[in-house]
């Protein structure tokens, strides 16, 4: 039976793909393993899309030529995890693989997880951190996939884990309520920031950003304190020249102008209860509906596709989209299946 994924990523070379599963565990895929190893390619004459009955399997594919996503179903759903993926003339077959996997399990669930920036430096910079449940943040190595680091965050008296770890450049942040602990990867604490809320979600680069459960989030640049209060539950935020936001309260996506932060540029609904978007040169996300959606930053929708089953998490990788779909079911003590599908583009 497959695994119900609540959230995938993509290291920062996006070579391997990282997923959290509804029984706590940690899978790590090797994309480059997947693709030299489990590619079966043939040629055809005119690229088209293609369809079978196979229930709880299918794929999405994007002419290279063309602008406009199709859906099409897998092809071998008792071989392994198949998406067929259409690249002009050439037809191929994904097969996301045991053989290519490294796993752990936890007893707790798994709040947040984080790529080390310098991922592709040198083996030794081949690590993530996540944050578990009444344990400490760990530091893992991703390609012998042992605990490197414990980080200790959990004061006398107090018994809490961050909700939210992140890297900014070689520190750790560690999101509580009302503060965040700032680490060095060695597990030594930096600094204490006093941050209004219980942290849930962080992000860096022109600005510091902390959002919070409260639907408060804070900004600091050179020195500089701002804030701006969105609905409850923010759980992600990114930024490139805009700001995004995802609030589960009201399941929108909200984008403002980081040039001028006094307005909404827009909020779309995407109706799901939490969402994982992700940002390139657009936005893509999914929705309960089972739709995968891209926008540009005025929030226009250049593309759409219908799959079936909840859309969890979609992350881009260097020439794909990867997407998990599935949700916790309960029929007759069987649970729906779950997976994790390429878009080709």
């Amino acid at each position: 039976m497959n695994n119900f994924y609540s959230q995938i990523l993509f290291s920062p070379c996006r070579t391997e793909l990282l997923g959290v599963t509804e029984y706590n565990e940690l899978i790590l895929y090797d994309m480059n393993s997947l693709q030299d190893g489990s590619v079966e390619s043939s040629t055809v004459e005119n690229a088209r899309v293609e369809s079978s009955s196979v229930e709880n399997a299918n794929s999405i594919s994007r002419n290279s030529n063309s602008e406009d996503l199709n859906h099409t179903d897998s092809l071998e759903p008792n071989s392994g995890k198949y998406n067929r993926i259409e690249l002009g003339k050439e037809t191929k077959k994904y097969r996301i693989g045991i053989e290519h996997e490294k796993a752990t399990k936890y007893p707790d669930q798994i709040y947040s997880l984080d790529f080390y920036p310098f991922y592709n430096y040198s083996e030794q910079h081949k690590c993530f951190i996540i944050s578990v449940k009444d344990h400490p943040p760990v530091l893992y190595d991703s390609t012998k996939f042992y605990q490197r680091q414990v980080y200790k965050t959990m004061k006398l008296g107090e018994h809490q884990t961050p909700l939210t770890v992140k890297f900014n450049y070689s520190d750790i942040y560690c999101g509580f309520k009302n503060y965040v602990s700032v680490f060095d990867i060695n597990g030594t604490e930096k600094e204490e920031i006093k941050v209004q809320g219980l942290i849930s979600c962080m992000d860096f680069g022109s600005l510091n950003l902390f959002g919070s459960f409260n639907g408060l989030i804070t900004m600091y640049q050179d020195g500089y304190t701002n804030f701006i209060k969105e609905e409850n539950g923010i759980t992600q935020i990114k930024q490139k020249d805009y700001l995004i936001i995802y609030s589960m309260r009201n399941g929108g996506i909200a984008i403002y102008d980081t040039r001028n932060m006094s307005g909404k540029l827009v909020e779309r609904k995407a109706r799901n209860q939490r969402l994982y978007f992700d940002l390139d040169q657009k936005i893509v996300f999914g929705d309960l509906d089972g739709n995968i959606k891209e926008m540009d930053f005025n929030g226009n929708i250049l593309n759409t596709v219908r799959v079936d089953g909840t859309v969890s998490s979609v992350q881009y990788g260097n020439d794909a989209i990867a997407y998990s779909v599935g949700t916790r079911e309960f029929i007759f003590d069987q649970k729906q299946n779950s997976f994790i599908d390429i878009i080709k583009y």
